[in-house]
């Protein structure tokens, strides 16, 4: 009867460090894949804000100061065109136009139903067009002092007082993440739960508008 009881004792023991075991592997292989999704999210935040920025410091760049030209041509809450040297290849001193804004065509590519496409247009060439996740893409316009213009669009008559510009990119993962271990999903900066994410903002004060 010992005997019974001991081999009992041992498969229920077995069977629960065994169980053990199953949950930590699941709990690293999950914790792997969260990781592996926030680096997606953080490499494509990365990608988008390093263009934008670079275009964004060349803003007014070679634009006459004064002239009959203002920097920037357009101006709404998720869409701007504006001048600038931008590309020295095409010539010194040659002012570009570029144009920034966001829709959702093609954005069903992926489960994440809030994706959005940002699209950059320079000069006359077609559109490059940006699957990263986007979620958010917000643009504020500042006037003389910090004091907002919260108008938009902008009106033309407008656009010159136009003195510094700030960005917000919000970036997300393509696909759904779970945390089972805390039974609920993987947490962003932003209300939705639902997917990893990630937040990036910055103020630029363009040559000649300052």
């Amino acid at each position: 009867m010992n005997q019974i009881h001991d081999l009992l004792g041992s498969i229920i023991i077995g069977g629960i460090v065994l169980l053990m075991l199953v949950a930590f592997n699941g709990n690293i292989m999950e914790s792997a894949g969260t990781q592996t999704f926030r680096a997606i999210v953080q490499k494509n935040l990365t990608s988008v804000t390093e263009i934008l920025e670079f275009d964004m410091r060349k803003m007014g760049f070679r634009v006459q100061a004064g002239g009959s030209d203002t920097t920037i041509c357009y101006a709404d809450s998720n869409r701007i065109r504006f001048r600038g040297d931008l590309d020295t290849t095409n010539g010194a001193g040659t002012v570009d136009m570029v144009e920034y804004y966001v829709d959702n065509a093609g954005a069903g590519a992926t489960s994440n139903p809030n994706d959005k496409v940002l699209h950059r247009k320079f000069n006359n060439a077609a559109p490059v067009n940006m699957y990263l996740g986007l979620i958010n893409f917000k643009i504020y316009y500042y006037g003389a002092n910090g004091a907002p213009i919260t108008a938009t669009p902008v009106t033309a008559a407008t656009l010159s007082t136009i003195k510094s510009v700030k960005l917000v990119v919000g970036i997300e993962s393509k696909d759904r993440i779970f945390d089972n271990r805390r039974g609920q999903r993987i947490g962003n900066p932003f209300n939705d739960t639902t997917y990893a994410g990630a937040y990036w903002e910055r103020t630029f004060k363009p040559q000649n508008t300052r």
